[in-house]
Formats: structure tokens, sequence, C-alpha cells
């Protein structure tokens, strides 16, 4: 496809990609400098989203050298090869018959074949069949003896038949070759090249891997793609990382029903290819343009998706008088767990196969909603079915818990298109078959499911081939099934594209929905927000922390809403600060992070809980608030709240402004941001003020909530409630509580120390490696002791929550910090540096379960409803000097207020040589 002719806006897959061609596409970025993946491209769909989340360079495994003639164990899919066809049969292969677009000499390719086999370990490889029946893999470093070459003349390509028949038998899995190739001449006007390979070392990828380097190799006779990774590592790490990680309740996240293996007569163990039967059609190329176009907007399907949901929408009507299938999804199988694992040129047999089970509530479905649980069912099942089929052979559990004897019942392989040979200007032009085409595989061996169904695009059209036992019951049935799945796609094109765009399950991947619930959400809730389903950009559960702030909240609605007061001062002298200028920068930063335009909301699900839609673009709510008594200062402090704004996210921003300064306000829930991400807001506005801020979105909380969601809550139960075991309530005293819910303003103050020695505690730390706040919480734990008279003192201390493996976890606005328990007992023998020392190690052991909400540690502590404490700390460091050197604006801190529940925050802070702490206590009751 030529460049010009793909728009930045053009959807990969309206292009014809797939997941093979998005696995080339990250490995022509990788050999450019660029790091990306399968997954990025799937979630950009277009070159304008894509760009911006390239990394520049990457990580990448060092490439091992193979191990020659050494055993190594067979992947997964060479496993089941072998237990289909344990005496290891020669004929079982795949096959390409090429033109060749300008006269080749034969010399020429002989030395292409040669480095190619050198480059790709794998078609050196032989198998060897031990005394027990199982069968290994080795490399050999011969490569004159692991393929064959030979060039022929015929006269015309008919009479090549028994020249392919002839090549299609001389492998040999034990003793080579593996490959063969023929330069056939027909006539003298017509060159053809043959290909042939055992299956058991190649794949359809890695066809076209071998064909492209074949391609460059003619072009200009030498190869500039990435040394690739062996597939002996790859099984080597696979099987390693499958032993570990890949139990059946991480691999599968639905059981897989039994065929009903009477339905179709005493064919499972008679089903090798000689007894095939081949059906199939193929569609206009109207209809294929649609189902690779406009079919996949309403539901952001891929096309693959409609594919299989036309499949089994077919096939419950032609059988309906047994269950629905379980389809099993052929996958190329190259789904590394980590993305230095890059296996974009490796050659060998990868495929997996994954079964896709349909849930429905009975009755009458429709195709529409056949494609919207296809589409949820297949995104659901972890890494495309390559951690499933790696687990069944390679886990022990997994082994047990997925063991599978002879063929499954349906397998589907979406084949894609193999745009590579048409490019313009190609030595080698697209593959063609012979009528009566030498067969890839002997006739006696056992296929690997009682029906496969492939598709494929063949000039533009879409076309279904049906492979089926000719001995299976129900054949006029089957008949049906084939008219009726032609019948489905067309029905499925015709209703999807007059469809609304909506959403469905794996949209909204963290919530935990029902299609009930999903409906209640679009039809419901978020229309009672002002809002449609267009408007939505995300939708996760709230964080632990974010659902305490909302039950405090609902008690005070003050609680937990900060107003910081910031001087707007110009970094080049005396000037004007533009106020419309400032709220431009504002916009732009509420357009760069999804926190700022998050909406927070109850009533989704089924058991009622919060979480956060984020809105595709947000109009920022500021308002310029005239100054009163010449002192803006005070009048933003005192200027009315805003009310509670539906569908729109809670924060404001206010400006006010003298003839010779200008001053703001950021209004915002603590639910939205922690003092970091003030922190991050200031700097994106200085930058967005100066039009220097970055046009591409900052990275997402959704990252965060998908960490959160793979922690083991069980292992942080057991720690807390171990840990604040026996502690009882530590109450610093107050004046009497005010009346319950008091909804009067409250008054807080605060004092601020300085430390002259400074640099004497800092040295004590570094002597004795602890940290300054290790020494801060013991010290507050014995002042605690002193005024409450209490053996084991406890107060709650804030953690930042970012020490964590999140991608761009620093640069995400969203509340991270986590109120956790500290506690301090003393004993008469225990000096104060052992207990330093002893908060350090529990500090340390805390830190896997520091994200365990603090309601949790609370409910664990079983204090019949009295708060366990009601003092708290934090320890920040100070800025120093200006905060964003080359900025046109500084924002200098003037005030503000942050009520929270406790009656006194404890905050040390550092910066430089200097420390002092501060106490921002409750007047009214201190």
């Amino acid at each position: 496809m030529p460049p010009d002719s793909i728009g930045i806006d053009d959807s990969f897959f309206r292009l014809g990609g797939d997941s093979i061609t998005a696995m080339q596409l990250s490995a022509h970025l990788r050999a450019a400098g660029f790091s990306t993946s399968v997954a990025d491209i799937f979630d950009a769909k277009t070159i304008s989203r894509l760009a911006p989340s390239l990394i520049q360079g990457h990580r990448r495994l060092p490439n091992t050298h193979d191990a020659v003639d050494t055993a190594f164990e067979l992947s997964p899919i060479q496993q089941l090869f072998f237990e289909l066809a344990p005496h290891g049969p020669n004929h079982f292969n795949q096959s390409f018959l090429v033109p060749v677009a300008r006269p080749l000499g034969p010399g020429d390719l002989a030395r292409a074949l040669d480095l190619i086999v050198r480059e790709h370990s794998m078609l050196r490889a032989r198998f060897s069949r031990a005394d027990n029946g199982q069968w290994a893999q080795a490399v050999s470093a011969q490569v004159d003896g692991s393929y064959r070459y030979r060039c022929c003349q015929v006269a015309s390509l008919d009479d090549a038949r028994d020249i392919l028949s002839a090549s299609q038998r001389s492998l040999d899995l034990q003793h080579g070759p593996l490959l063969a190739a023929d330069l056939i001449d027909v006539n003298g006007s017509q060159q053809y090249l043959f290909l042939v390979a055992h299956h058991l070392v190649i794949d359809l990828v890695s066809w076209r891997i071998i064909l492209g380097d074949l391609e460059e190799l003619l072009q200009t006779g030498k190869l500039s793609g990435v040394t690739p990774l062996p597939f002996q590592t790859w099984c080597r790490l696979q099987a390693e990382y499958s032993r570990d990680h890949l139990a059946p309740t991480a691999a599968l996240p639905s059981s897989i029903p039994a065929a009903p293996r009477d339905y179709w007569g005493p064919v499972w163990h008679k089903n090798a290819y000689g007894d095939t039967v081949r059906r199939g059609f193929t569609l206009s190329e109207e209809l294929t343009t649609a189902l690779f176009g406009p079919a996949n907007d309403a539901l952001q399907t891929q096309p693959v998706e409609i594919f299989q949901a036309a499949l089994w929408h077919a096939f419950v009507h032609a059988f309906p008088d047994r269950p629905p299938p379980t389809i099993f999804n052929e996958g190329h199988g190259r789904e590394p767990w980590d993305s230095a694992i890059d296996l974009s040129r490796t050659v060998g047999w990868f495929t997996t196969m994954w079964p896709t089970c349909l849930e429905t509530d009975g009755g009458e479905v429709g195709i529409v909603d056949v494609v919207r649980r296809t589409k949820d069912t297949r995104r659901r099942t972890p890494s495309n079915g390559w951690a499933y089929f790696a687990s069944r052979y390679l886990n022990p559990a997994g082994r047990t818990a997925f063991e599978t004897r002879g063929p499954v019942e349906i397998a589907f392989n979406y084949l894609g298109l193999y745009q590579q040979l048409e490019r313009e200007g190609s030595m080698l032009r697209p593959p063609i078959r012979l009528e009566d085409h030498p067969s890839d595989v002997a006739g006696e061996i056992q296929r690997f499911a009682l029906i496969d169904v492939s598709a494929a695009v063949e000039r533009g059209r879409l076309h279904f081939s049906f492979h089926y036992n000719q001995h299976m019951q129900h054949q006029d049935a089957m008949g049906r099934w084939i008219a009726n799945c032609e019948r489905s796609l067309q029905d499925a094109v015709q209703q999807l594209t007059a469809l609304d765009p909506t959403r469905t399950l794996c949209d909204f991947p963290l919530l935990p929905l029902t299609y009930g619930s999903l409906d209640r959400l679009l039809t419901e809730v978020l229309p009672g927000m002002g809002m449609s389903c267009a408007d939505v950009e995300d939708a996760y559960p709230c964080s632990p922390l974010q659902q305490g702030i909302l039950l405090s909240q609902a008690k005070d609605a003050r609680l937990y809403w900060p107003r910081f007061v910031w001087k707007v001062v110009p970094n080049d002298g005396p000037g004007v600060v533009d106020m419309g200028r400032l709220q431009r920068a504002w916009q732009q930063v509420v357009d760069r992070h999804a926190m700022l335009r998050t909406i927070l909301v109850d009533g989704i699900g089924e058991k009622d809980y919060a979480a956060q839609v984020v809105r595709r673009s947000t109009p920022v709510d500021v308002e310029v608030v005239e100054c009163a008594e010449n002192d803006p200062i005070t009048t933003l402090k005192e200027h009315p709240r805003a009310a509670d704004r539906a569908g729109q996210p809670p924060h404001r921003l206010l400006l006010c402004a003298t003839p010779t300064e200008a001053f703001c306000a950021l209004e915002i829930s603590h639910a939205l941001i922690d003092a970091h991400s003030s922190r991050i807001l200031q700097q994106d506005l200085r930058l967005a003020y100066d039009q220097r801020l970055p046009t591409e979105p900052g990275p997402l909380y959704h990252e965060y909530m998908r960490y959160l969601g793979g922690l083991s809550q069980a292992a942080a139960e057991a720690y807390w409630r171990s840990y604040i075991a026996g502690v009882q309530p530590c109450h610093l005293p107050t004046l009497e509580a005010q009346g319950a819910g008091s909804q009067q303003r409250r008054e807080l103050r605060s004092t601020t120390v300085s430390l002259g020695a400074g640099e004497r505690v800092r040295a004590f730390c570094q002597r004795h490696e602890v940290t300054m706040s290790n020494l801060f919480q013991v010290a507050w734990g014995l002042v605690l002791q002193a005024y409450t008279g209490a053996e084991t003192a406890c107060f709650g201390y804030l953690n930042s929550g970012r020490d964590i493996p999140v991608r761009g976890v620093h640069d995400i606005v969203g509340p991270f910090i986590n109120m956790l328990v500290c506690r301090v007992g003393t004993s008469p023998d225990e000096s104060v540096l052992s207990m330093v020392r002893k908060n350090r190690t529990e500090y340390l052991q805390s830190l896997p379960h520091q994200h365990y909400s603090l309601a949790g540690i609370l409910h664990l502590a079983d204090t019949a409803g009295r708060p366990l404490f009601n003092t708290s700390m934090s320890l920040q460091r100070l800025g120093s000097g200006k905060e964003s050197q080359g900025a046109s604006i500084e924002l200098e801190a003037v005030g503000g207020e942050d009520p929270t529940e406790v009656s006194s925050r404890l905050g040390q802070g550092c910066a430089g040589i200097g420390h002092a702490y501060s106490t921002v206590y409750d007047a009214d009751s201190l």
C-alpha cells in the first residue's frame, strides 16, 4: 500500500491490519529506534494517536546463540502435533508457489537461501524420539543438509506438479532437510519459486519473515533487520514463565464446556486429512469492505470478532438440537509477557489454540448481541489465548485442568492478508495454487479439529473455507450452517452499520459490570448527568483512598476540598499577567490530564459501587472574582465554594487581580489529586502559559487502578491484622467535641518550628542508616504516649504510594497517597535508636501492602466505631528557589486551606540542609 494513500487518521483495521501486520509494524518501528507493542497499535488505531506514545529507544533481550546439537523442549503446538501423530510423520508441511516478477539467476537464489538458513536456526532443526516415545528438538550447525534446492525447466506450469509433489515428500524431520526450494522455469517465459517446509519449524508469520528476507536479499544482497531471538531461547523462557506464573485461574477466566462427543458419531479417533470435505463461500468486495470498515464503528470491533460471531450465530440456528459450540481460535502465539522479548523476526512454530465460550441468557440471540459478546469474550482472554495454551502444556496444574485428548470440535483461523507480496516493484508476486495442487499434508495424518474454518481475503474479497470429516453425522445441517454463516455476515453488516456507537463490557475492563449494569450505565446514569456514550473516554473503579474520601464528604461536604491560593508573578520583572492567557492555559492542562476530566459517580454495578467516569473533553470552570477592598488573598480565601455541577469534574479555578498583581485559587476535591499532583499541575500551568505544554495526553490513573487490581488483598489484610493486633484508640486530648455532623466552618491553624540542629539530625540518620521519617514518627509516638498515657501510641501517616512499577507514575495526576497506621511502643530497656530501627524495619515490611485502604485497616482494628487515632503525619520535600527555570510566570503559595478529619496533622519538611516541622490543627478541638 503506497504511503501517500494512508492518512494519519485512517483506522489500522480499515486498512486491513491485523495482529500479524501490527507485529510487523512494531518490528519496523523497533528497527528505526522506537518502541511500541501490538497492544499499543490496536489501542491507538491511527498514526495520529500512535505517534505521541512512541518511545525512543527500547530495551531488548540479548540474542543468545543457539546451543548446537543440544536437545530442548518442544513448544506447546509441537507437543500437540506429536500427541496426534506420535510416530512423527514427515509429510506435514506448509508451502508457497510464488511467481517471480523478473528473471532470477539460480546462483542469486542459492546464495539467498543459504543466508536465510544461516539466519533462522529452526530451518536447521532436527527432531529425535527417545525410547519412551518422547520427542525433542535440536539445532544443527549443518547448513547444506538442512535445505534442498533445485532448478527445473518445464513446458507448462501444469507439468510442475510432479516436481512439487517430490519436494513435498523430500523433507525428513529427523535427518533433514526441513526446507525445499524449486526454481521452476516455464518455457523460458516465466519463473516460479516453490518453497515448502515442515510445519514443525514454521508457521504463517514465519513465512512472512522468510519471504520478506528473501525479497530483501534478492533486491539488495543483504539483510537489514535485527538478529532474531532464537526459537530455542523462546521455548526456554516460555517454559520457565509458564511454570511459575500461568496457573489455570490466571490463564483462562472461564471454564470450557465439554463438547457433545456423541453428536457427530464415532469419528473423533478417525479424523484424518484424507477424510476431509471442503466447502465455502466468497463475499462481494462491497460486503468485504464494509466488514473491514463501517461495520466495526458502532461497537469498536475488530473484523475477526464479527467473523467469529457470525460463525457462532449461524451454528446455533443450524443445530438447534444441541448446546452452542465452543470455538477454538488459532492465534499466532507471539504474545510475550515482557516487551523486551522481540519475536517479530523469529522463525518457528508458535501457533496457539484457545477456546471462546459465549455466555448467553438463553433464548433467541440476535447477531448484534453475539458480536458484542464475542468481542468481550475474546478480549477478556489473557494474551489472546497464549496464556491458556502455554499453561495447558507447560504448567503442572494447567496440564491437569486443561487436559484434552484428541481433536477439538471446531477450530477457527483468520489468515488475514498477505500484503507484503503485493507491493509495487516486488521481485516475488502474490502466491498462487494449482488446480489439484499437491497436498501439504499426508492423508493419513490426524487433524487437530473435527471442523476447521478459515477466513482470508483474496483479491479484495473475504473467503470462508470449511473443512470437516465426511463421515460425520448431520451432513445436511453442515450445509445449512455454511449458508447461514454467509447470511449472518450480511445481517451483521446491515445491522451494525445502522447502529449508533455504543460500548461493550471490555471497553471498561476494570469495572466489574454485567450486561445489565452496563446498559444501566449507558441508558440511565450517563443521561442523568447530561452525558452520552460518545462523551465517555474511560471508566473504572475508585481507588480505596477515593472511596474513603467520598464517604467522608457524604458526612461533611467540606472535607477533603482544599483551596490553594497562588500569587502569579511574572519572572521577567514588572509586567502584567494576561488572565485570559492563564485561563486558556488551564484549559490545556485539563485537556492533558484525564483526572481533571473525571466525574465520580455512584449507582454503577450490582453492588452500587462508586466509579469514576472520564469525559473526552470538558470546558473548564473558571470564575473571575472581583477584588474586595484591594485584598485579593482574603477575597479568594473567603469566596463561597462552588455548588455541585452534575456531570462536571469537581474542581474550579478562581482568578482575581488588582491593577498591579494577579492571583488565582484552585478549588479541587482530594479525590482527584494529592500533593504531588498539585506540583504537576503548577508546573504544567506554567508550561501551558508559555505554550510549551506537550499536546499528547498525560500518563493515566487507569494504569494505577490496573496495578491495584493485580495486588493480593488477602496478603495485605493478613499483614495489617497482625500489625494492629492489640492496638487501642490513641487520641490527643481535645476540647469538647462539636455536635455530630456539624457543618459550621472549622478554623484551621498552623504553627511552624525550624530545627536549628537540622544538620546534626541528618548526620544521625545517615550514620545509623535510618530516615528522617523514621525518626520523626518515633518522636511523635513518644509525644503521644506522654499526652495520652498509652503504652502503644498510634497515628496515621501519609505514604506517597508512587513507588510502584507503573509507567510514568511520577507524572500521573491523581490521588496515590494513602493513610496508613504507625504504632510506637516502648519497653523499659529499649533505646530510642532501637525504636527508630524497629520503625524502619516495620515500614519496609509494610511496603508490599501500602495500598490497603485505611477503612479496611480500621475495620480490622474493631474499635466499636470509635476512631483509632486523631493525629497524622506526613513528610514533604520543600522546594528551594524557582520551581520552573525559564518559565515566564511563577506561582507563589500565599494561603489556602485543606480540611481533613484529623484534629492535628504534623508535617515534616526538609529543603537543602534545613529542616522544619509544622502542625496544622483544628482550633475548635485543640
